[in-house]
C-alpha cells in the first residue's frame, strides 16, 4: 500500500494541496456542507418522524371520537394541525368533534378547509350533509349526501341519512 492509500478510507485524513480544486475549495467529501446541504439533510431526517408522529395522534385521535372523548380527539387533531396545517384528516377530525359539541359554525370552518383537499370523499361529504340534518339545514343536507351517493352508490351511511332526512321532513316512504 502506498503512503497515499489511507487518506482515501480515513475520514480523518487530511487533505492535502493536490486534492484541492482549481477554485480553492476541498473537495465535496471533505469541505463542511453548506446551510442550504445542512437544512436538506435535517428534512431527510426529520420527514419520517413527523410523518410518523402524524399518522400515531390522527389514530389517537380517531380512537378518542369513536369512545366520545371529545377533548383528548380535539387535542389530537390540533397537534396534527400544528405539523400540517392543511391536513385534511385532521379538520375532518375537528369537524365532527365539533359537530358533536353543537359547534356548529366551528364544524362548518373545519368541514370547508377539508373539503378544499378532498372534494370527491363520499365519507367527507356524507358527513358534511350529516351535519346540515343535525341543524335542520335539510336543502343543504340533501346536496352533500346526494353528491356522496354519486360518488359512491353503495355509501351505506348516506343513505341511511337520507332517509333520516326524509323521515325528517314528514316523507315516511
Amino acid at each position: 500500500v502506498d503512503g497515499g492509500a489511507t487518506k482515501l478510507w480515513n475520514p480523518f485524513a487530511r487533505a492535502q494541496k493536490s486534492d484541492v480544486m482549481d477554485d480553492g475549495q476541498l473537495p465535496k467529501f471533505v469541505r463542511r456542507a453548506t446551510d442550504d446541504e445542512k437544512e436538506e439533510v435535517k428534512k431527510q431526517i426529520e420527514a419520517p418522524i413527523a410523518e410518523g408522529r402524524v399518522n400515531a395522534l390522527l389514530a389517537e385521535g380517531q380512537r378518542a371520537l369513536q369512545e366520545n372523548r371529545l377533548p383528548e380527539a380535539r387535542q389530537a387533531y390540533r397537534e396534527v394541525l400544528q405539523l400540517i396545517p392543511d391536513d385534511p384528516t385532521a379538520h375532518h377530525g375537528l369537524a365532527m368533534v365539533a359537530d358533536l359539541s353543537e359547534q356548529w359554525a366551528e364544524a362548518e370552518v373545519h368541514y370547508r378547509h377539508a373539503l378544499r383537499s378532498r372534494p370527491r370523499d363520499a365519507n367527507l361529504l356524507c358527513d358534511i350533509g350529516y351535519s346540515y340534518l343535525l341543524q335542520n339545514r335539510y336543502s343543504e343536507a340533501s346536496s352533500y349526501l346526494s353528491q356522496a351517493i354519486q360518488i359512491d352508490p353503495n355509501h351505506e351511511n348516506a343513505h341511511t341519512n337520507l332517509a333520516l332526512l326524509d323521515l325528517r321532513q314528514g316523507n315516511r316512504e
